[in-house]
């Protein structure tokens, strides 16, 4: 028997719908239809796999996440409280879920101790990262993370033996196909 596997399959944190939905296209107020797909974890996404024949998914914070919060504390605290909820959705479920932990990337030495707790505290199975961490009080500046600064983190992940998933932003590109999906 071949065991299926799919990774970096998108969640969205029930409390903190914001931090991506303002990239899933809507009709108004409220959660969209595909808002309320990636919160639900354990209903629909469950049902579908059992008859697509997908027996296992990790599970990542739908994108930006922790990174796209200029914000140093704000997005830690992101991390943090995000990172907790998906463990505890997984262990809901560990046949059919892991998960990717979140970060925030503004200090290297930080994102490598919330990594550590991610993976040894709460099972997580590594971690997922967007193209950049996004700072500046307009949210505009970018950290990028093949850096020097960044060596901590990098020492870190290879010490864990962990993956680390690159994803992109989502672009303009990316926000009209979900636009025409979502018709």
């Amino acid at each position: 028997m071949v065991l299926t596997v799919a990774l970096e399959e998108a969640v969205l944190h029930p409390d903190y719908p914001e931090i991506s939905t303002k990239y899933i296209p809507g009709d108004g107020p409220g959660l969209t239809p595909i808002a309320k797909k990636l919160i639900d974890i354990h209903g629909d996404r469950l049902d579908i796999m059992k008859r697509t024949g997908n027996e296992y998914q990790v599970l990542s914070l739908t994108s930006p996440g922790p990174q796209g919060e200029p914000d140093v504390a704000k997005a830690e605290e992101l991390a943090r409280v995000c990172n907790d909820w998906i463990a505890a959705e997984c262990k809901k479920d560990p046949k059919h879920f892991g998960a990717f932990c979140s970060l925030s990337m503004h200090r290297p030495e930080q994102a490598a101790k919330e990594l550590r707790r991610a993976v040894k505290e709460l099972g997580l199975v590594g971690a997922i990262l967007n193209d950049w961490q996004s700072t500046g009080e307009d949210g505009n500046g970018i950290l990028l993370f093949d850096t020097p600064d960044y060596d901590p983190f990098w020492k870190e992940v290879e010490a864990l033996g962990v993956p680390v998933y690159f994803h992109p932003k989502v672009r303009s590109l990316q926000i009209e196909m979900l636009r025409i999906v979502a018709q």
